[in-house]
């Protein structure tokens, strides 16, 4: 298998490991300590 399969099936692997988590409009890891800013600012 060369490099680029190896990626890409990694990728592959992760995105269905975290499908539902995705699906639900969020993310695997904590992005930020912050409170989300209202849409208004």
């Amino acid at each position: 298998m060369s490099y680029y399969d190896n990626i890409v099936m990694q990728a592959q692997m992760k995105y269905s490991m975290y499908y539902g988590t995705y699906a639900a409009g969020r993310t695997p890891y904590r992005l930020s300590t912050r409170p989300p800013l209202p849409y208004e600012e």
